[in-house]
């Protein structure tokens, strides 16, 4: 944690994202660091993020070590859960045909 610290300290953006949308506050969660978590967030990352598959905070936490405990804090600091679609948005084949 305190090398991420100095590294906010030199300029880092709190909100940089991988390739997969992950951005630090996220990967604190699929983690279960929960001190790291608390440090973002008074760095004012946005708990909001969602990664490119959609998930947020919440949905990674969940497998990791202390999930609850991570859940409550979560919650508290207004991260609410995501809905996902049942369905895939190319998926047209129950969709009935139109003709003319």
């Amino acid at each position: 944690m305190e090398l991420a610290e100095l590294l906010l300290q030199h300029g880092a953006t709190v909100e940089h994202a991988n390739k997969k949308g992950l951005t630090a506050f996220l990967e604190a969660a699929d983690a279960g660091n929960l001190p790291m978590l608390k440090m973002l967030h008074a760095q004012h990352a946005d708990v909001h993020k969602l990664s490119s598959n959609g998930d947020g905070a919440l949905e990674l936490a969940k497998w990791a070590r202390d999930a609850d405990d991570i859940a409550e804090w979560l919650k508290g600091a207004g991260v609410k859960p995501q809905v996902h679609d049942e369905h895939d948005e190319h998926d047209d084949e129950d969709k009935p045909h139109e003709y003319d």
